[in-house]
């Protein structure tokens, strides 16, 4: 699958800022204190919440790696 940069910094972006609402709705609202919604956020939306933001951040050395990984296959 090709898919450009700027699509997937996007897709990446939107991941990140849909899933990061639930971290304050978990905090700042009586949501927090319903069991279903709680767990939810623990297991879902943190994780998506770090993996894209480490992603975005560390993009350029994942690229970097993949593409030295991809050279070393194809030989």
């Amino acid at each position: 699958m090709n898919i450009s940069n700027k699509k997937l910094r996007d897709l990446q972006r939107l991941i990140h800022l849909m899933a990061a609402p639930m971290l304050i709705l978990q905090i700042y609202s009586p949501l927090g204190d319903i069991p279903a919604f709680t767990t939810m956020v623990r297991f879902v939306a943190i994780p998506f919440v770090v993996l894209t933001g480490l992603v975005m951040w560390q993009m350029p050395l994942i690229t970097k790696l993949l593409k030295g990984r991809s050279v070393v296959q194809k030989n």
